[in-house]
């Protein structure tokens, strides 16, 4: 798949807008933007979300079917990011011989499906985890009429990316995220694409993590590593009395390295890796005892 990297060509002040690709699953044919609007200012809005519509994910390239209303391929937040990144930051950007998008010192590697707990999922164009920065809103809103009113800072938007949406709760742009603990706390569009713009900003300007995740053959050793664990820890505490509290201790380790590996942008298995240490721990212990 070969990216398109539009560099602009007008002024200082950019300006990008949205348009709605093709679904065929439902024979949507997307939103169209406005006719005078150039295709190097367009950027799809469209994202995938999980089961129990939990958005996890940053869509960021796409090619739609021919019949789709928006003819964008990069994603809103990604073609904004980089016309700020292009212009305000003079960063460079090009396409690696792997086919990934440079970006200064950030290569933005997509996953492909099948890809850590995504076993499922279709390859609809480039995607990644979404590290999301904040729990809520992720930067000052001003309302329009504050605008015209002149009731606010111009500080607040020089130099900066300024996004202009619709937070009226008449207009169903909610998303629950991995934050959300009940059926109120969503995230309006606008914001999840303020985050998902965040997310490549600071990657490129101040080295915050991108999520990635493992091979399947690295998951696969990695997962076999920890029932191998499990075996051996079983074989030498055969007493229940003294397994089940080393094997406490064990899946608190896994999951303190788990969590340490994310939070150096890894995704890894941790109940799988949990599941196989308890399911050969518990072979082993059937075993010795003579039960199987």
């Amino acid at each position: 798949m070969v990216i398109k990297i539009w560099q602009p060509s007008y002024g200082r002040a950019i300006a990008s807008l949205l348009c709605q690709g093709s679904n065929p699953t439902n024979g949507h044919i997307g939103v169209a933007p406005p006719p005078e609007v150039p295709k190097d200012r367009l950027g799809f809005s469209d994202v995938v979300v999980d089961p129990h519509n939990i958005l996890r994910r940053h869509w960021w390239y796409a090619t739609f079917n021919s019949d789709s209303l928006c003819p964008a391929e990069l994603s809103f937040s990604l073609q904004l990011a980089l016309y700020y990144l292009i212009q305000e930051k003079e960063i460079k950007v090009r396409e690696t011989p792997e086919g990934y998008l440079q970006v200064g010192n950030i290569s933005l590697k997509p996953w492909h499906f099948p890809a850590g707990g995504y076993q499922q999922e279709e390859d609809l164009g480039y995607q990644m985890l979404l590290n999301y920065r904040t729990r809520g809103d992720i930067a000052r809103s001003v309302t329009l009429t504050e605008v015209l009113k002149g009731k606010f800072d111009p500080n607040w938007v020089k130099d900066r990316i300024v996004l202009i949406g619709v937070t009226a709760k008449s207009q169903k742009d909610d998303f629950f995220t991995p934050f959300s603990r009940d059926p109120d706390q969503t995230m309006r569009g606008i914001f999840v694409q303020g985050q998902m713009i965040s997310q490549i900003l600071s990657a490129v300007l101040d080295g915050r993590t991108l999520l990635s995740v493992w091979q399947w053959w690295e998951e696969a050793f990695w997962v076999l590593g920890w029932a191998i664990g499990g075996g051996l820890l079983a074989w030498h505490y055969r007493q229940l009395k003294y397994l089940l509290p080393a094997g406490g201790i064990v899946i608190f380790i896994l999951s303190g390295v788990c969590f340490i590996i994310l939070i150096r942008g890894w995704w890894v298995p941790l109940v799988p890796s949990v599941l196989a240490l308890m399911v050969t721990g518990g072979w082993v212990v059937l075993v010795a005892r003579q039960v199987i």
